[in-house]
């Protein structure tokens, strides 16, 4: 019930932000504990900075679960998210065309979701949370 109130609690905080959220689970049974209640709340999982985008333009808000190594592409859709303020555009590397979003941060909102071992390594490449908003530590 702990982690239920906390995220409850960080999605109503993450409303009005147009960072990424970012949110740290402690282990696998955090982490999955997160996922149900991220689907619970309508967020839609991506795999891929792709994903993300497609689900942006639909105005639904997504949440990815990051892993290390993590690859330029989501590090540079995280960095765009924040800094473009609702307009994203990448390389789609299996059509090789850029492919651009618009999309409103205040209602499509996006949640990264790892473990705390993962943002180690994550932050070994890239200085993730300096490019997100709210964390939350599950």
């Amino acid at each position: 019930m702990v982690i239920e109130e906390k995220i409850k609690t960080f999605l109503s905080y993450i409303e009005p932000q147009k960072e990424a959220g970012l949110i740290i689970a402690a282990d696998s049974g955090s982490l999955i504990e997160t996922e149900k209640l991220l689907k619970k709340a309508s967020f839609q999982e991506a795999k891929d900075p792709i994903e993300v985008i497609n689900h942006l333009s639909e105005k639904s808000s997504v949440y990815v679960v990051l892993h290390a190594p993590l690859s330029k592409d989501f590090y540079d859709m995280i960095v765009q998210y924040t800094d473009r303020g609702g307009m994203i555009q990448l390389m789609d590397k299996s059509t090789m065309d850029f492919r651009s979003v618009q999309f409103d941060p205040k209602v499509s909102h996006l949640i990264l979701v790892t473990l705390k071992e993962n943002l180690i390594s994550l932050e070994k490449t890239f200085p993730l949370r300096q490019k997100v908003g709210m964390t939350e530590q599950v």
